[in-house]
């Protein structure tokens, strides 16, 4: 997933689509999810596509938060805005 951040000329790899969006879930619920400078890369600073290739290869500090041997599949539904929705 490339993210255009609108307020700067950065185009930023990520190698899952909630990263992103983390600073919208602190806000929303009081939360502190840690968000490094290692848990994206900027396509216009990477020096070769092996820099890049290598980037999605790996884990990143980001997804330390995500418990994946125990994700749930939901029906789609209008969120209820609770955090419950989002984390056990």
């Amino acid at each position: 997933m490339v993210y255009n951040h609108s307020s700067s000329d950065s185009f930023l790899l990520y190698t899952c689509s909630i990263r992103p969006y983390a600073e919208y879930f602190n806000n929303a619920f009081n939360q502190r999810l840690e968000l490094a400078d290692d848990d994206y890369i900027d396509i216009y600073k990477a020096n070769t596509y092996e820099e890049l290739a290598e980037f999605v290869t790996k884990r990143v500090p980001f997804c330390r938060y995500c418990d994946i041997k125990n994700r749930r599949v939901f029906d789609w539904a209008r969120s209820n805005r609770q955090i419950d929705e989002y984390v056990d």
